[in-house]
């Protein structure tokens, strides 16, 4: 009988600590990506365009939202400066 009683307590506290372990984990690996909404198949491009330095951090922190022309504009000059080695420069008239 001392023994079904621990089994049965031991079962019990597994199954209450279960779901708040998963749910620490999955917290744990979404803070660990940095990049706020992002659905799991994207991550692996978005870690690679951040290492090539065309991340911006209001991207970053939305990557769930549509793209602003802002935003957009933001990420194209970064990559006209990672990809000429320039600085980008207004015209000059």
């Amino acid at each position: 009988m001392k023994f079904l009683k621990s089994v049965l307590c031991s079962i019990l506290i597994i199954s209450i600590l279960l779901p708040v372990i998963t749910i620490f984990s999955v917290a744990e690996a979404n803070d660990n990506n940095n990049f706020e909404g992002a659905s799991d198949w994207a991550l692996e491009e978005l870690n690679e365009a951040e290492s090539l330095g065309l991340v911006t951090s209001k991207v970053k922190k939305n990557t769930s939202l549509p793209i602003t022309r802002e935003e957009f504009c933001e990420l194209a000059v970064l990559f006209y400066e990672k990809y000429t080695g320039k600085p980008a420069e207004l015209p000059q008239s």
